[in-house]
């Protein structure tokens, strides 16, 4: 324990670094939809509503309910919304603190290496995807922490321990159903290879999730429907999208893909090459001599001692868990997804990033001592990460302003959206007759700062982060509340509803997912159901002027019912530019404003 408390120091440092930057900027800012949606579903399941039955949630419980608990002990202090984010982004602090102590663990454990560990911790503050989206209350970050807890379980390879993977794991999948596959990915190995952790490993999972599931059902609850089957409908079908599946997946790739090598280049290069680097040559690797071939397979022992290395089949177990995890980002072919899923794959991205970077240090300290093929590989490694570094801090913005992308490759959004033309709806139009997309230049690290530094005044488009900065949210809140009572519905996004103190009415917060239900029965399956009626419920609502305040994006304006009825009974009053869409806010016309329209 002595050997580690320079480690248990710099970690120490480290947190109360990010943690003072992160809190410093907590704010009502809005900084992503999700975000919003999450705290909103959080703070009605605080006031009494029942998950799944009262209120749709794209999620499973887990992170919502430790959400409303959170939210509940913050009213204990103020019902001010204020209080309640900070210690939502209190709590958001303490999970990404406790990953960046489990991967120093997760190091130190497979490596051996309080650098590795250091540089692993390091690394892991600084990833700029996980920096931003890690600050917003995401599933993902509670998800990872029991996933990787599991994985820390796994590296020990017991018997108890890989009981305890397969709690930890359950855990997981009980936060976002995005964990499902690499929990079925350790089964498989572990059928392939060591049978005898087979059971203990899905034991607990299997069972618990089988009993969570029903105690939800048996309170009326639809699970299933809410967290699986929901998320599957977001897959774009043939008849809302003519170019079909395939042409969707490639093209969320391209752009998603994109951004992420953008952010984490340097993370991504030599992440890529401590995994090639472990799988081939075991976890010494970063210790200089890899003149030997790689021994032997061996049968996988029960026990994995500290003092010994891996066995060859334990290392590709978590290899290719490793892996796996750098592949999260097949996920943004999903609906709404996009770059934040990537959050999955960084951890482990900076544990192996960690350990190559060892590996050349530790090549370059003893250039003096290797023969003339050495010190060329030595410095070639000195050059790569002097590039990589510079490229990550500065960017490319010297090489390309923009990659543009043929318009004619994404023909099938524009049919898409041609499909909506009878809702009236507001899309974008390209600033370029012959192209649909421009990506931005390559965007180099985007220091914490300039990630932050929106939060409280609205940067120049192009520059944003959040969705509105604290000041204009202020705008919208103030308009909300002069022009409608407490407990009184509107219609918006939720992060307003929340910071407004207003309840959504139909509780319609998940507009991505509502509006695809609507556009599948009408379209698709022709037989309406919940995605119709919730629509012509609020619409009804709307041209009755039941609803003090309407806070109109696109997501909205591309639902029939409700468009029309804000067109033909609301006005405008405010507009605002956001990140990724216009924001509108309505309040009723006037009798005589109603008339004078209609003649």
């Amino acid at each position: 324990m002595k050997r580690n408390r320079g480690l248990a120091a710099w970690l120490i440092a480290l947190g109360l670094a990010y943690a003072v930057v992160a809190l410093s900027h907590v704010s009502l800012a809005y900084l992503d939809f999700g975000d919003g949606n999450y705290l909103y579903i959080s703070s009605r399941i605080a006031d009494g509503l029942l998950l799944y039955r009262d209120i749709l949630a794209p999620q499973p419980p887990l992170h919502l309910l430790l959400g409303s608990l959170v939210l509940r002990f913050a009213r204990l202090f103020s019902a001010e919304p204020i209080i309640g984010i900070y210690f939502i982004r209190t709590t958001s602090v303490i999970i990404h603190l406790y990953m960046m102590t489990l991967l120093a663990m997760i190091a130190l454990r497979l490596f051996r290496s309080r650098l590795i560990a250091a540089l692993a911790a390091l690394y892991y503050l600084l990833i700029p995807i996980g920096f931003w989206w890690n600050f917003c209350y995401e599933s993902e970050s509670l998800m990872l922490a029991f996933l990787l807890s599991g994985f820390y379980a796994m590296i020990v390879g017991s018997r108890k321990t890989m009981i305890a993977a397969g709690a930890l794991h359950l855990g997981a999948v009980l936060t976002n159903m995005t964990a499902a596959p690499y929990i079925c990915w350790v089964g498989l190995m572990l059928l392939l290879f060591d049978r005898r952790l087979l059971l203990a490993y899905a034991l607990p999972c299997g069972l618990g999730w089988l009993a969570i599931v029903g105690l939800f059902y048996a309170c009326g609850s639809d699970y299933l429907g809410n967290v699986f089957f929901n998320q599957v409908g977001t897959f774009p079908n043939k008849i809302l999208y003519p170019a079909g599946l395939p042409h969707y997946i490639t093209y969320k790739l391209i752009r998603e893909g994109y951004k992420i090598f953008s952010y984490d280049f340097y993370y991504l290069v030599w992440g890529v090459l401590g995994l090639i680097l472990y799988l081939r040559y075991g976890e010494s690797f970063w210790k200089g001599d890899m003149t030997q071939p790689p021994s032997a397979v061996q049968p996988l022992p029960e026990i994995a001692c500290a003092d010994e290395p891996l066995p060859m089949r334990r290392r590709w177990l978590l290899g290719t868990f490793i892996f796996w995890s750098y592949m999260s980002i097949g996920f943004v072919s999903k609906g709404a997804t996009m770059d934040y899923i990537f959050t999955i794959g960084e951890p482990l991205l900076c544990v192996m990033a960690a350990a190559a970077t060892a590996w050349a240090y530790e090549r370059l300290r003893g250039i003096s001592a290797l023969p003339a093929r050495g010190r060329c590989l030595a410095g070639g490694l000195a050059a790569l990460w002097l590039v990589t570094l510079g490229l990550q801090i500065f960017g490319l913005q010297f090489i390309s302003r923009a990659i543009l992308i043929p318009r004619s490759f994404y023909s099938g959004q524009l049919k898409t959206l041609s499909l909506l033309k009878d809702a009236n709806v507001v899309v974008p139009h390209p600033d370029k007759p012959e192209y649909y997309l421009a990506l931005p230049a390559f965007g180099g690290q985007r220091l914490p700062v300039r990630f932050l530094a929106d939060l409280r005044t609205q940067s120049p488009k192009g520059q944003q982060q959040a969705e509105l900065s604290a000041d204009k949210v202020r705008e919208i809140v103030d308009l909300v509340q002069a022009n409608s009572q407490p407990g009184e519905f509107i219609v918006g996004p939720p992060h307003l509803a929340f910071v407004s103190q207003r309840p959504l009415y139909e509780e319609y917060s998940e507009h991505f997912i509502w509006r695809i239900k609507y556009w599948n029965e009408k379209k698709v399956t022709g037989q309406d159901a919940d995605g119709v009626a919730k629509a012509e419920s609020i619409g009804a609502a709307l041209l009755e002027q039941r609803l003090p305040v309407t806070l109109i994006n696109t997501q909205l304006t591309q639902v029939p019912p409700i468009n029309a009825a804000v067109q033909e009974r609301y006005k405008e009053i405010y507009r605002v530019q956001m990140l990724n869409t216009p924001l509108w806010v309505y309040v009723p016309k006037r009798e005589s404003e109603t008339k004078e329209n209609g003649r």
